[in-house]
This record gives structure tokens, sequence and C-alpha cells, in this order.
């Protein structure tokens, strides 16, 4: 029985520049808030007091906040994890979700599609099988030759079964 395991974790250093920028736009929109001294109008349509445009800066700063701490604790558990996707003759195993410790394994004759994604440079192997669907994205596999081998292993495997 042929075996393939491929490591299946999130991309670190695209994780540590999102955190980076996300920190970054928290602390320009807290400086925002703490030095507003003055009204905001939004494409000539919204104007906002003084008081109501502080609070958006605020309401900004903590939902940038709030993405960098969630892009840090997706980072922490996706390399702390030892997710990995394994195709054999019979059977893909792969995490339920991108950092999800819950894995999900198909047998080839209940996948019935498989679809490659493009959205915004960024590749997603879709595979629907009876009970829903289950997502390979290509950044969280270590090469994207690791992706196309296992894309075309997929595709020949459901076109076999």
């Amino acid at each position: 029985m042929n075996e393939l395991r491929f490591e299946y974790k999130p991309n670190a250093w695209l994780f540590l520049l999102v955190i980076i920028l996300f920190s970054g736009m928290a602390w320009f929109f807290v400086s925002e808030a703490l030095t507003n001294d003055r009204g905001l109008t939004i494409n000539h349509l919204i104007r906002l007091s003084t008081f109501s445009a502080t609070c958006l800066f605020w309401f900004f700063a903590c939902f940038m906040v709030f993405l960098t701490i969630i892009s840090a604790l997706v980072l922490i558990v996706g390399l702390r994890s030892s997710n990995e996707i394994v195709l054999n003759d019979t059977h893909i195993t792969a995490p339920k979700r991108g950092v999800s410790v819950k894995t999900i394994s198909l047998r080839f004759d209940e996948i019935r599609d498989v679809q490659i994604q493009v959205m915004q440079k960024q590749k997603f192997l879709n595979i629907f099988h009876v009970g829903g669907k289950l997502t390979i994205v290509r950044s969280m596999m270590p090469t994207k030759e690791d992706f196309e081998v296992l894309t075309n292993l997929v595709i020949e495997r459901v076109g076999s079964a």
C-alpha cells in the first residue's frame, strides 16, 4: 500500500507579517483616537462629530487588537500541531479545517467532485463528498509542488474509484 504524508500547517512568516500589520494598524488607530480633536467626513456623505470620530477610531483600534490576538493564537496552535494530510490507495485523511485538531477520512469512492479554486492568487483544493466539503489550502502546505502532487493524485484516484 502506497502512503504519502504532507505536513499541513500555517505559514509562520505570513502570520508574523499579518500580526505585525494588524499591530501597526491598532497602534495607528489608538494614536488617532488619543489625539483626535476634530470631526470626520467619510466620502462627503457621512459627517461625524469629534466624539463620534474618536469612538470610531477606538472601535477600529479594538478590532485590530482582536485580529492581532486571533492571528497570534492561530499561529501558536498551528505551529504546535502535528497536522498532516495522509493519502493512500483508498483514502485521504486531512484536518477538517486549517488548524483543527479534528481530522476527516474519506474513501475515494465517497468523493463526488474535486475542484481547484483560485482566489486572489491563493489556491484551494475543494473535495466534495457525501457528507459535505473538505478544503485544502495551498499556503498551508510546505511547497507549491506538494500541493500539485496532492491535487493530481486525488484527481487521479477519484477518477479511478
